[in-house]
């Protein structure tokens, strides 16, 4: 860990460093550069090259799978058979969206929206809410995990009000992935606390309750009909998705957390 910081003073503060640099971050940087010179990269990229062929091909055994409660990846490879150049995905969620980041084709600027790192979840309905009435022509998908759809999922009935045709997409798994993954990995499954949800909610009868379009879906393939189907109603509406307690684990993306 190397640390430049104008203020010799945070050095090491926020965590550890083997090399603290006390200086400007845009000179440092530059004497650096001019230092390495022209190095030969050829091997290193070779090496993350040939990394990232055997993650792909690990990732596609999940994005193809048939299993039942369907896995995270496979949601994500069916949502991007759907999406097109018209479509603004908005991802709120934990593992859900990590995992569809690693799958879904963003063809054009603006058309991927997510909380960013460390960022608020619920934003998913908001940023929903507002890409729809500055885009009426193109298709709006929110991407939600189940816990992330609970902190602002009644904004839906924003929606219905204003007559704007979001679609939202829930990968309901019945827990927080995201802070339920990494405790059991590092604590085991009796200490994981606070971390589960209802297994099944029906979600997509708040759809229905508000006067929207609601869908319960229970295998792969039913996903993208699912999804046709939704637009087609020209109403807002909820798909829910059940996914994979285990989804993450057998992905083997539980290794981001414990390294």
């Amino acid at each position: 860990m190397i640390q430049i910081d104008v203020d010799p003073t945070e050095i090491g503060r926020n965590r550890p460093v083997e090399a603290g640099i006390a200086g400007s971050a845009g000179a440092v940087l530059g004497q650096l550069s001019d230092a390495v010179g022209q190095v030969a990269f050829d091997a290193w990229l070779a090496r993350l090259q040939g990394i990232e062929e055997e993650k792909r091909t690990a990732q596609a055994q999940w994005e193809q799978s048939d299993e039942r409660p369907i896995h995270q990846l496979r949601l994500a490879r069916e949502l991007n058979r759907f999406i097109d150049e018209d479509t603004i995905v908005i991802g709120d969620g934990g593992d859900i969206v990590g995992l569809a980041a690693k799958v879904l084709t963003i063809r054009r600027p603006g058309r991927w929206m997510d909380p960013g790192p460390l960022g608020c979840l619920g934003v998913g309905l908001p940023f929903a809410l507002a890409a729809q009435l500055l885009h009426p022509d193109k298709k709006v998908i929110v991407l939600n995990g189940d816990g992330s759809f609970a902190l602002n999922g009644m904004e839906f009935d924003t929606a219905v009000r204003f007559n704007l045709p979001i679609v939202t997409l829930i990968g309901n798994d019945g827990q927080w992935g995201e802070i339920r993954v990494p405790q059991v990995a590092l604590m085991g499954e009796e200490r994981a606390i606070a971390t589960r949800l209802a297994p099944g909610t029906r979600y997509e009868k708040i759809a229905e309750a508000f006067g929207g379009y609601g869908e319960l879906v229970e295998a792969p393939g039913e996903i993208v009909p699912a999804l046709q189907r939704a637009f087609a109603s020209h109403r807002p509406a909820i798909i829910n998705v059940l996914t994979d307690p285990d989804g993450v684990r057998k992905a083997d993306a539980v290794r981001a957390y414990v390294m």
